[in-house]
C-alpha cells in the first residue's frame, strides 16, 4: 500500500499528511492497517475522502498523523484557553472529515456546502452555501439571532 506525501505539508513540523489511492474493497482493510499502526505510535490518526471541490485528487483518501497535543481540535482548545474564550462563543466551519474533531470542540460547528458527503454524513450542520459564503451564512446565522 503506498502513501503520497502531501507537498504542501511534507514539512509541517507536528503532522504528516499523505493522499492514499483507492483500491475499492480493500480500503477498508487498508484503512484499519494505516489506523491501527498509527495508534501503535500514539499519533492520533485521521483519514477521510478527499475533497475535489477544494482540489484534492478524486478517488484518494486524506490521510493525517499528528500527536495529540496538536491538530485543529488542539488549536481551538489552545485558543479558547489563551484568551478565557467560553465555548459557547467559538465557531468552526469545515469541509471535509479532517475537519470534524475541530468542528465538534466549538458550540457553533459548521461544514460549508461544498463539503465532502463522508463528512456530511458524519456531523449535522451544514450550510446552504459553498466556502466563504457558507463561513458567512453560518454566522449570519447566529448573529441575528
Amino acid at each position: 500500500m503506498d502513501l503520497i506525501t502531501q507537498t504542501p505539508f511534507e514539512n509541517a513540523p507536528f503532522s504528516r499528511n499523505y493522499y492514499y489511492r483507492s483500491l475499492g474493497e480493500l480500503d477498508a482493510e487498508n484503512i484499519d492497517i494505516i489506523k491501527t499502526t498509527g495508534k501503535k505510535h500514539n499519533f492520533i490518526v485521521n483519514v477521510s475522502k478527499c475533497n475535489p471541490k477544494i482540489g484534492d485528487p478524486e478517488n484518494h483518501y486524506d490521510v493525517d498523523f499528528y500527536p495529540s497535543i496538536a491538530g485543529k481540535h488542539a488549536v481551538v482548545q489552545y485558543l479558547m484557553d489563551k484568551f478565557n474564550i467560553d465555548r459557547d462563543h467559538t465557531f468552526a466551519f469545515g469541509d471535509s472529515g479532517n475537519d470534524l474533531l475541530m468542528l465538534n470542540s466549538v458550540k457553533h460547528g459548521y461544514l460549508v456546502s461544498n463539503a465532502t458527503e463522508e463528512a456530511k454524513s458524519k456531523y449535522k450542520h451544514h450550510t446552504n452555501s459553498p466556502y466563504n459564503r457558507g463561513i458567512l451564512e453560518g454566522l449570519q446565522h447566529y448573529f441575528k439571532e
